[in-house]
């Protein structure tokens, strides 16, 4: 028995045909579906981005007019009121933004307040000496930054840590030099027995000219140079690995050179910009009128090693000795610094 074969014969077309009729097309349900997905998501993100950026926007002129409102006591004419104010923002009763110092030097005194024993500080400002900045010196870690939001990109801040080793400094200012007391006060820090390092920078309202010092025993002269830092530290966003991390200068020594008041008070929004770029002094200082207009003198005392030292309590002894006396009753000021942010409708 044999086998019959049939031959069939395809057409070229019809097979082309058939072909394109069963590949599957290029956009299915399927294969769209990420395409969808990811549209939806761009448009979700912008959507509350934009909310964010509304809320940002409302939250920072709701802020500037409170700032607005809180510069207005700062503005008043009566020492007493003044020295009160003051008193009430280093005891934190007054937030650090609400006042015309800048906020990382006055919670330096405000950090030093909250330990019990730092009467001394109180003490100072009721002789009329404003502490403007302290560092008590030694080994200390501190969380620079920490967890939360931002503006912008990538809308995130980690924590940052900084363990440094500092050498004591206190900086202070004493309104209208010329008063009884104050020059034996300086004559006194700069003889010193300890090897403090004394500065001072002297204004006259008159002159619009400052004049800077040092003590005139060579031994109580600061020290600067790369051998001489205020602050040496290392910073990590892991905290347990600070002690292997190499040291850097985080604060440079200061040396003979001392700053401005403008350097110690924050720049207003209307304060306008010299030719180099930073505000002009004058309209800094105009937030707080009476230091602006008056005479003053800026004293930094430095301790010329990295031990741990309450400069403040020194200070006031010396303070004591040149029989300066109690001008600023806290409570009497106090009350006037109320009664004046009551009538600026504001309360604490």
């Amino acid at each position: 028995m044999t086998k019959s074969t049939t031959s069939v014969k395809i057409d070229p077309d019809r097979a082309l045909n058939h072909q394109l009729r069963t590949t599957p097309y290029l956009f299915t349900k399927t294969s769209i579906f990420p395409f969808l997905f990811l549209f939806v998501s761009i448009l979700i993100v912008d959507h509350f981005t934009h909310r964010r950026r509304l809320q940002m926007s409302m939250t920072q002129q709701e802020e500037q007019e409170l700032a607005e409102t809180w510069d207005q006591p700062w503005l008043t004419k009566d020492w007493s009121t003044l020295y009160g104010l003051i008193a009430l923002a280093h005891e934190n009763d007054i937030e650090p933004q609400h006042t015309p110092f800048r906020t990382e030097y006055i919670s330096t005194i405000q950090a030093r307040l909250k330990r019990p024993p730092r009467w001394a500080l109180r003490r100072l400002l009721e002789r009329g000496i404003i502490p403007l900045r302290i560092n008590d010196g030694g080994v200390s870690t501190t969380c620079t930054q920490t967890w939360g939001l931002a503006p912008t990109f990538p809308y995130m801040t980690i924590s940052l840590y900084q363990q440094t080793k500092s050498r004591a400094s206190l900086e202070f200012l004493i309104p209208h030099p010329e008063q009884t007391g104050v020059a034996h006060l300086i004559n006194m820090l700069g003889r010193n027995r300890m090897s403090y390092g004394i500065s001072t920078r002297t204004h006259s309202p008159l002159s619009q000219k400052s004049q800077t010092a040092t003590a005139s025993n060579v031994r109580n002269q600061p020290r600067s140079g790369p051998g001489f830092p205020l602050s040496l530290g290392a910073q990590s966003t892991c905290e347990v690995l600070l002690p292997f991390l190499p040291d850097r200068h985080v604060v440079h020594g200061q040396g003979t050179r001392i700053d401005r008041l403008d350097a110690y008070l924050k720049s207003g929004p209307d304060t306008e910009a010299r030719q180099d770029g930073r505000p002009r002094p004058d309209l800094q200082m105009a937030r707080v009128p009476l230091l602006h207009y008056s005479s003053w003198i800026i004293v930094r005392v430095e301790a010329p090693h990295w031990g741990y030292v309450e400069l403040d309590n020194w200070v006031l002894g010396a303070v004591e000795e040149s029989g300066m006396e109690d001008r600023w009753m806290r409570s009497v000021c106090q009350g006037h610094a109320v009664e004046e942010l009551g009538q600026c409708g504001l309360e604490i």
